[in-house]
């Protein structure tokens, strides 16, 4: 943490204990605003898409046709479906059509204000307008877990790849209530605060609980030195997917593990590994 950050946290944590409530909202206000970073080296070989459409209420899609079989790329928190690159570049365009949904406040979205709520809306608009059999979806992040979200409930999906995914939504709020240096009451406002504007109970993010619902083929990509969503998460999901494989890497951290020769190799072995004679 760099000393600026450091005093702001420490003026922040001031703050909230003078007065919780206003703290609360701004904090909620910070969290619900995403940034657009710049793309990675990594992320410059991006093929053209074929088709870009707007759903409504600022979701966007991207379309690469190609064979017959369906894949949806979800990306995470602040994040750019640019950062799928590398397994676009991998998986074979004569077997799968792809597509990537850019969710509210990211992408081609100008909207300035962007939640899990608004994410798991984006996903059922794509899912919609793609139409069933989805063959698989891959998640990066924030992704991954409205991923899991969205198919404990639909079940439109044949298999997922969880990628740096969250156990919960509930330790996402913590941590970065623990960034902001909140005080107790503060971090009690915030969490109430997130709750009524998403409207989903943060309980019913619970992604251990809903995992026991997903019986189709899941795939954990999870790097054990993850420094925003510990590897821990990664164990406590695996162990709840009636149906779960979980793959370990190190040294990639949270974002550096997409372009992962061994991680893009294993999806896209496990995406061929499920489809019978066309």
């Amino acid at each position: 943490m760099s000393m600026a950050e450091k005093m702001f946290r420490v003026g922040f944590g001031g703050f909230s204990r003078l007065v919780p409530t206003q703290a609360s909202n701004v904090a909620r206000k910070l969290m619900m605003s995403p940034r657009k970073g710049t793309p990675k080296s990594w992320e410059l070989d991006m093929p053209e898409p074929d088709r870009e459409l707007a759903l409504g209420n600022e979701t966007h899609l991207s379309i690469w046709q190609g064979g017959p079989l369906k894949v949806l790329f979800v990306h995470g928190w602040e994040g750019r479906v640019s950062q799928f690159a590398p397994l676009l570049g991998r998986l074979d365009r004569s077997l799968f059509t792809f597509y990537a949904v850019h969710p509210p406040g990211h992408g081609m979205s100008t909207a300035p204000e962007s939640h899990p709520g608004k994410f798991i809306e984006a996903v059922r608009a794509a899912l919609a307008f793609i139409g069933e059999p989805v063959h698989a979806a891959i998640g990066h992040s924030m992704g991954a877990g409205v991923l899991c979200y969205v198919q404990a409930h639909d079940r439109s999906i044949e298999r997922l790849v969880l990628i740096s995914g969250p156990a919960r939504f509930h330790g996402i709020l913590t941590r970065f209530s623990a960034f902001l240096g909140l005080g107790a009451l503060a971090e009690k406002r915030f969490l109430t605060s997130v709750e009524s504007h998403v409207g989903i109970a943060i309980s019913d993010l619970d992604m251990t609980g809903l995992a026991e619902r997903i019986t189709q083929p899941v795939m954990i990509v999870h790097d054990l030195e993850d420094k925003e969503i510990p590897f821990s998460e990664a164990l406590q999901l695996h162990q709840r997917f009636p149906t779960c494989h979980l793959l370990e890497t190190r040294a990639l951290g949270h974002r550096r593990i997409l372009q992962g020769d061994e991680v893009v190799e294993r999806i896209d072995g496990f995406l061929c590994g499920f489809i019978g004679d066309l």
